[in-house]
């Protein structure tokens, strides 16, 4: 007895050493850890265990688990020591014949399996064979400890693991199937499910694939589906899908199957087909615990949790069910299911037909932390960057090992696409780009989509208000600083429409201000209507400027300061409901859907898009000094006029100094010594910046009404903040980067080294846990400037925006000025409700080599140099640094015979532009192209010539759509990706799951009814000006054109006979008909809500016109061809335009090496008339319809399949008004 007394005094003794008061002393930590490897402590402290007394077996597992743990560098000493030691392992699993030390050493086990080394000297023993006989054997608790043990020892060691399973694949799942076919439930239910997770597992694949091809494998499985227990049938059906979905089963696999198929169905159709969404055991449904995993999973928790304005039809494409006559809720529904239906059988014969299918990988987590925590991970390395997965939960990200750095296919950091669904009406579009934007990989297809609804008033959205009030900026400038552009914005049309909700919106916003009219003190919901927008490079729609990598420009960093500061004004305006109540009483609109956006953007949203500038541009460490001093100095004069953004100024310069952009603080003497003060002085260490933990009382949240603002869709997300107040409350920092959770906050550490544990509470809202905001400031906020700590107030509240006014206070009176709506308030120094603690600083980013886009030979030879060295280019503000008025590229004189030319007098430079952003200089015979990051106006261009520096400027306006030249040249673009064809402007379709129209005599008057103002919506308020006066607008002629294909083919226009076949008839010359289109079918496009024309081209050259003459006149004389008359000029836009159609749609053919547009190196290959555009690659391929109708089958070997479709109005960049009346076209040529 007194013996282990003794032991058990020694080995407390042994533990606080270990654990230290406070910190241990790493020379006392490594010198008692050599002595227990040199006297094989740890072995004798496993085999004696079960001597010691209860309080000593835990010192046991405590002193072991801390050794284990011990890392000096990249070695784990205990680890190595035990790797020679493998009797010390297998002492812990024998454990489990002890009841009384089971779950003592089954923790030490636990804890030496988390090391592979360890691991696999367990695994590869014939003492793994034993956890079958412990997990059978003994106690329920030992049985689920060793069964718990077990699946670490297979599951988190997976290369090592997989190896293992493919050597001894017969051994071990003998072994298994005994635990599976067990007669104890929890035994045969936790090994099925144990089972289903090897071989789902990716690293276990060749596994899987021997396990699947066993027949006694699927017998064992359909058993299992017949247990009376359901929770043993659907761990068994998730292994015995694999079975099913093998793409190759063997023969014996595939005649079980085909044997039970019946019974199978039988029994699929009543499975776990629970009417409440729930599982259960055996008994009763009232009894139910488990989700139907049909249900989502989601950030709500294990629930149905669907968004609040979700309508299960708005899920689905209804124009070709409404088209049919379909109108009745029962006839919708009928509809949706035969949608829903096909579009499941497509993803199976996809998944089936595929050599590699699809990799689905999810994350649960808000949006942004999950695009942050990418790129975190991506530039440091770091899996866990200690991001929270989203607002409201205090779980950490954290990246699985295998999946993002281990396994041979790692999870991707970069995308070709990301889609962000309705982000941006949730936290605005800034936010949503600076999120994306270094996620995208470079490429010319590489694009984001942003989705978003806008309210509009009578005269839509403009260009102007796109850019003050989403863009908050000029689209160029953005453009160039954030590296991606509106596709839209750059070409000037789009193929995706939300017209129909457009012509609704002007009989709604005529209604709702006729309601305002009558009663100005109510406030109505502005009409919106759906807006996406695509955004790519802006270089990516340049042919020769896509196959480089362009640097951004440089810049004047007083200029660039200056717009900076401009978008930071924007972001954040006068912050208060007054500032918006007085200057919009007359429109309540706009004082409301003004103050939803400003407060989407906390000061940290700005010190990310200026981190997002500064690591595209790389600017001198100089000028980059430069361009802080600028905004910064703009911003103290500003805020020395404001209180409010003053208060604003300290979280400002927070925020920029903690991403590396300024040094707001600088060390004063004395070092750390000068700021262990105030909350600091009995710190061990005081960083550079702290968090602080504030409490915020439940009946604060209640009285509040908090909850209910977070339910308001209306009322946006809710705009917390917190602020530290001195001496006086006008002495107040506010702070905006919030963190809020419900739980309990929970003090720990020591006075030298603070911490706060959280625990969460997951109830959330529907608890009655306390709210725990918390965020971060500079050490130095709580050290004196603001007067003495103990007289400091930590305070929460919700920025007062009229939304928030109205809410608590009902509309506005001038008495309510403050900037903020206060709602608690604790002293600095109250540690129940403050709590200050250490913030570690971000994950230093580790040094990467710059992504290159692979330059193709073609480009290769552009841009040889025969001049000089091109500088990059140079970014020139106008006078207000609002807009771009130039960029600029110097070209250095270097090459001898051009320095020859260009000394003299009479060596004439000129310039001409090949391309949107390439501009051709010409110095004699000698040439070089420049190119811009950004499309340009080379007809506009200026030239400044220093012949006696040597050295040649071209400076050139950007590209805007009332300019000329840019993406002008050809708004249509085919680029190339490797050996990829991509159509930039015009988005691609898959014409066998497009849905086909009936044009039906029958159907054709109800067709014309909701087609022909659909068709008619193309043009904006100017081209349609532009068409009434005859003005000279390429895009408009060719939407003039396809609106003229549309009425004449179903005949909406005078009630005409609908066309099949049209020539396009260039007037301004003779003999002027050379392309001809054939109308297969016309198709409804659902995601883009319109429709296409599926058509066949023929483009005749006069080598082509005599080889079939006879044919052409024959036909031209049976009065078939409707010939639409194009204008001076348009023929070619059409060529341009022609190949983008038929790549749009290319399924069934490839482009050989002989291709024209290879051998020529250019698309298209020809814009000149009787020349053909295209490549010969897709002649007479997919052109079986033609062949079956006797006057198109001579031209099918020359035809080409294309898709045409109507081009829109952007409605962000024009207004978008009243359909027109179609061209009148000729009868027959």
């Amino acid at each position: 007895m007194k013996a282990a007394e003794e032991i058990s005094k020694n080995l407390q003794q042994i533990k606080a050493m270990l654990y230290g008061d406070g910190e241990p002393i790493p020379e006392v930590v490594a010198q008692l850890a050599q002595e227990t490897y040199n006297t094989d402590l740890l072995l004798v402290l496993v085999q004696n265990i079960a001597r010691f007394e209860f309080e000593a077996r835990k010192d046991v597992v405590q002193i072991f688990n801390n050794l284990l743990r011990r890392q000096i560098g990249s070695r784990w000493p205990t680890v190595e020591y035990l790797g020679s030691k493998p009797e010390i392992i297998f002492a812990a699993l024998a454990g489990y014949e002890n009841e009384d030390v089971a779950l003592n050493t089954g923790m030490i086990l636990k804890e030496m399996l988390k090391h592979e080394p360890l691991a696999k000297i367990l695994l590869y023993s014939d003492q793994f064979y034993t956890f079958p006989h412990y997990i059978e054997t003994t106690t329920f608790g030992i049985s689920c400890d060793a069964f718990a043990n077990l699946k670490e020892t297979l599951t988190r060691h997976k290369p090592m693991v997989a190896e293992y399973l493919d050597r001894n694949y017969e051994r071990f799942f003998s072994s298994l199937t005994t635990l599976i076919l067990s007669n104890n439930y929890v035994t045969k239910r936790q090994s099925l499910k144990l089972l289903g997770e090897i071989l789902l597992d990716r690293a276990n694949f060749n596994v899987m694939t021997k396990y699947i091809a066993h027949e006694g494998n699927l017998k064992m499985m359909m058993n299992l589906l017949r247990d009376k227990s359901k929770n043993i049938q659907f761990e068994a059906f998730h292994v015995f899908k694999v079975f099913v979905a093998n793409p190759r089963k063997p023969a014996q696999i595939e005649a079980i199957l085909r044997r039970n198929q019946e019974k199978l169905l039988t029994f699929l159709k009543n499975f776990h087909n629970d009417k409440d969404g729930t599982l259960t055991a055996e008994g009763d449904e009232s009894d139910a615990t488990m989700l139907n995993p049909t249900f989502v999973y989601s950030m709500a928790g294990e629930r149905c949790a669907v968004h609040y304005a979700l309508s299960p039809l708005t899920l689905f494409h209804l124009a070709p069910i409404v088209a049919e006559g379909s109108l009745t809720v029962l006839g919708l529904i009928d509809g949706v299911k035969a949608q829903f239906a096909s579009w499941c059988s497509a993803y199976r014969q996809t998944l089936s037909s595929s050599s590699s299918p699809p990799i689905v990988r999810c994350f649960l987590g808000g949006a942004t932390a999950v695009c942050h925590s990418i790129r975190i991970f991506a530039h440091s390395g770091a899996l866990k960057p200690g991001m929270p997965v989203s607002q409201w939960k205090t779980e950490l990200v954290q990246f699985n090992q295998w999946e993002y750095v281990d396994s041979p296919d790692p999870a991707p950091t970069s995308f070709n696409v990301i889609h962000t669904s309705n982000l941006e009406d949730t936290i605005g579009l800034l936010n949503v780009l600076i999120s994306t934007v270094p996620l995208l990989s470079p490429g010319p297809s590489s694009i984001i989509y942003t989705e978003s609804l806008e309210a509009r008033g009578q005269d839509g959205v403009k260009e102007s208000e796109f850019e003050t009030g989403r863009l908050h900026g000029d689209i160029t400038v953005m453009a160039l600083l954030l590296g991606v552009c509106p596709v839209d914005y750059l070409c000037g049309f789009g193929t995706r429409t939300n017209t129909h909700e457009i012509l609704l919106d002007h009989k709604n916003s005529r209604i709702v201000k006729k309601n305002m009219e009558k009663n100005k003190d109510e406030y109505y919901d502005p009409y919106y209507v759906q807006q996406i927008v695509k955004w790519k490079a802006p270089t990516s729609g340049d042919p020769i400027a896509s196959q480089i990598r362009v640097p951004p420009p440089s810049y004047d960093p007083s200029q660039m300061g200056e717009f900076l500061f401009d978008l930071h004004q924007s972001l954040y305006p006068v912050q208060s409901a007054v500032s918006r109540w007085d200057p919009n009483a007359d429109n309540l609109v706009e004082a409301f859907g003004r103050s939803k956006v400003e407060t989407h953007y906390t000061r940290e949203a700005f010190a990310l898009i200026v981190n997002l500038v500064k690591s595209r541009f790389q600017p001198s460490e100089g000028d980059w000094k430069k361009t802080i001093w600028a905004i910064h100095s703009r911003l103290l004069a500003t805020s020395a006029k404001a209180n409010i953004l003053a208060a604003h100024h300290f979280d400002w310069g927070h925020q920029m100094e903690r991403y590396g952009l300024m040094q707001v603080h600088k060390e004063q003497e004395g070092g750390d010594t000068n700021r262990k003060k105030g909350p600091f002085k009995d710190w061990k260490k005081v960083p550079e910046q702290v968090r602080v933990v504030l409490v915020v009382p439940r009946r604060v949240v209640d009285e509040s009404r908090l909850h209910d603002i977070s339910e308001d869709p209306k009322l946006g997300c809710p705009p917390f903040h917190c602020d530290i107040t001195g001496v006086t409350t006008a002495n107040s920092t506010f702070w905006s980067s919030l963190h809020a959770s419900f739980g309990r906050a929970i003090r720990a550490g020591t006075d030298a080294n603070p911490q706060v544990i959280f625990e969460e509470d997951v109830k959330g809202w529907k608890g009655d846990s306390s709210l725990v905001v918390s965020f971060t400031t500079p050490w130095n906020v709580f050290t004196g400037f603001m007067g003495p700590f103990e007289t400091m107030s930590v305070n929460f509240g919700v920025l007062n925006t009229p939304r928030m006014s109205k809410f608590f206070t009902g509309m506005p009176s001038d008495s309510r000025k403050a900037s903020s709506l206060r709602l608690f308030s604790a002293k600095a120094t109250d540690s129940s409700f403050v709590h200050i603690v250490p913030e570690p600083p971000l994950p230093s980013r580790r040094r990467q080599m710059k992504e290159e886009i692979p330059v193709s030979p073609e480009a290769s030879t552009v841009l040889e140099s025969q001049i000089g060295e091109a500088n990059r280019a140079h970014l020139e503000f106008d006078e207000d640094c609002e807009r771009v008025t130039s960029l600029g590229i110097r070209m250095e004189v270097t090459d001898e015979k051009s320095k020859q030319l260009f000394s003299a007098e009479k060596g004439k430079v000129t310039v001409e532009q090949l391309s949107p952003c390439v501009l051709r200089v010409k110095l004699g015979d000698r040439a070089q192209n420049i190119v811009f990051p950004f499309p340009v106006v080379g007809s506009q261009h200026h030239l400044r010539l220093a012949r006696t520096s040597g050295y040649i400027d071209v400076l050139v306006p950007s590209f805007h759509l009332q300019k000329g030249d840019g993406m002008k040249l050809n708004p249509y673009p085919i680029i190339r990706n490797g050996s990829a064809m991509i159509p930039w402007s015009i988005h691609r379709l898959s014409l066998p799951s497009l849905p086909i129209i009936d044009r039906s005599p029958s159907k054709l008057q109800q067709l014309c009814r909701w087609l022909n103002p659909h068709i008619c919506t193309m043009f904006s308020t100017r081209e349609r000006a532009a068409r009434k006066h005859g003005r000279p607008d390429m895009i408009m002629f060719v939407k003039d054109t396809i609106l003229s294909v549309f009425t004449d083919a179903t005949g909406m226009q005078q009630n005409r006979t609908p066309r099949q076949v049209f020539c396009l008839l260039d007037h301004s010359v003779k003999h002027g008909a050379d392309t001809y289109i054939f109308l297969n079918e016309m198709r409804f496009d659902l995601e883009s809500h319109t429709v296409v024309c599926d058509c066949y081209i023929v483009t005749l050259t006069l080598p082509l016109l005599a080889l079939i003459q006879k044919q052409v006149n024959k036909f031209t004389a049976s009065g078939q061809i409707a010939a639409i008359p194009l204008q001076k000029g348009e023929a070619q836009a059409w060529k341009q335009l022609m190949p983008s159609l038929v790549e749009r749609c290319r399924e069934t053919w490839e482009h050989g090496p002989n291709c024209e547009y290879l051998s020529e190196g250019r698309i298209p290959v020809s814009t000149e008339l009787w020349q053909d555009p295209l490549c010969r690659c897709g002649r007479g391929k997919d052109v079986d319809k033609m062949r079956t109708v006797a006057s198109w089958k001579p031209f099918a070997p020359y035809a080409t399949r294309m898709v045409l479709s109507p081009m829109f109005a952007v409605p962000y960049l024009e207004t978008v008004g009243k359909a027109v009346e179609p061209k009148e076209g000729l009868a027959h040529t």
